[in-house]
């Protein structure tokens, strides 16, 4: 089936906006999103190929089904911690997201009543790397996450839990240097998501092998407000316009979904669209989308575990065809950003509650990744 032109989208999603009913007593109310944001993330301001988060397939299944305690989730292993379990100590690690999500992480398990908490980041989160560096070992950086989850060089604890950003970079970085011209886009997108996964993959058996407790999140990226960042950081990318740059991220959060499932112990947070979902997305000039007011409510939360069903989530209806009208078809909200890829204080409320909601929580009390 062919797709909708740009223009034509936007005329079917303000005839959507006008003929929808408010959102129901059961919808999530939205976020403030003038409340609490002074900066949030501490990014860099450089014009590097800074973070992310494309396009998977649906991930199959059916929501709502209820998680027994086996190896059911679809996110790896799902087994408890065992009576009384309860996180002690967790290493933040990755790229600048990871640097950015710290105050906040910190604000949230005080707030769930988890206090007392060693939260490790000195050494492991790191603005601007890549998936790549950490998979060869570049500077030392897996080592010094092998020692920062050990603890015991640092005088802390071990960790019972590894929060994990990254990925974005290593997409960035390749759409910054262009495509190969001599192959085909999928091609290319494929060969690329497949050194991205292998590196990941790398970095995980390593801390996995090392620590035989440990749990891992992966927590995903949401959509990047890109005509922003790379306005502001005058940054070229091989991506004509968002849609096809928010493809490649959905394919990246897909391939992050495939490596949870394969392993014990790691588990996966699916924040694709919840930005858009909770805050909306208001036309924000200068920028060019969207091109009608967007209610918070409007498009359907992410999918989460066990099935993440359907996946990507993003512009998702039960009344529209995702062939017609892709989830990928916004940016996220402006709100959501202190520069259109680093979260804004308001971004990282919403991202690690949806984090914490659809099963950081359950982990973090019981070791059992569960909504």
């Amino acid at each position: 089936m062919l797709r909708l032109g740009g223009p034509v989208r936007c005329w079917l999603l303000a005839l959507l906006l006008a003929c929808s009913p408010p959102a129901g007593p059961g919808e999530r109310p939205a976020a403030d999103p003038s409340g609490g944001d002074d900066g949030g993330s501490g990014g860099e301001g450089s014009g590097g190929t800074d973070d992310t988060g494309g396009s998977g397939g649906d991930a199959g299944g059916t929501d709502g089904e209820t998680d027994d305690g086996g190896d059911d989730t679809g996110d790896g292993d799902d087994t408890g911690g065992g009576p009384g379990w309860e996180v002690d100590a967790v290493v933040v690690a990755g790229d600048s997201w990871s640097t950015g999500s710290v105050p906040l992480t910190a604000a949230l398990f005080e707030a769930q009543g988890l206090e007392g908490i060693v939260l490790s980041y000195e050494t492991t989160a790191i603005a601007g790397s890549r998936a790549e560096e950490w998979a060869d070992n570049e500077d030392g950086k897996l080592d010094a996450l092998r020692a920062a989850l050990d603890g015991s060089a640092h005088g802390r604890p071990q960790a019972d839990l590894l929060l994990l950003y990254l990925g974005g970079n290593d997409y960035n970085a390749a759409l910054a240097a262009g495509l190969s011209p001599w192959k085909s886009r999928d091609q290319a997108l494929e060969e690329l998501m497949d050194d991205i996964e292998e590196d990941l993959g790398v970095l995980l058996d390593a801390v996995l092998d090392a620590e035989p407790e440990l749990h891992v999140v992966i927590v995903g990226y949401d959509y990047l407000h890109l005509e922003w960042w790379t306005t502001l950081y005058g940054i070229d990318l091989d991506a004509d316009g968002f849609l096809e740059y928010n493809e490649g991220l959905a394919l990246l959060e897909a391939r992050k979904l495939s490596l949870a499932r394969e392993r014990e112990r790691v588990h996966y947070a699916h924040n694709l669209g919840i930005w858009t979902h909770v805050l909306g997305n208001p036309v924000s000039p200068p920028w060019s989308s969207p091109l009608v007011d967007v209610p918070a409510g409007f498009f359907d939360a992410p999918s989460t575990a066990p099935d993440y069903a359907p996946f990507p989530g993003g512009c998702r209806r039960s009344d529209l065809d995702p062939e017609d009208f892709p989830p990928e078809s916004l940016p996220g909200p402006v709100a959501a950003f202190i520069d259109g890829i680093h979260p804004s204080d308001t971004g990282w409320s919403v991202l690690l509650q949806h984090t914490w909601d659809q099963g950081l929580g359950s982990l973090a009390r019981t070791g059992t990744w569960s909504p």
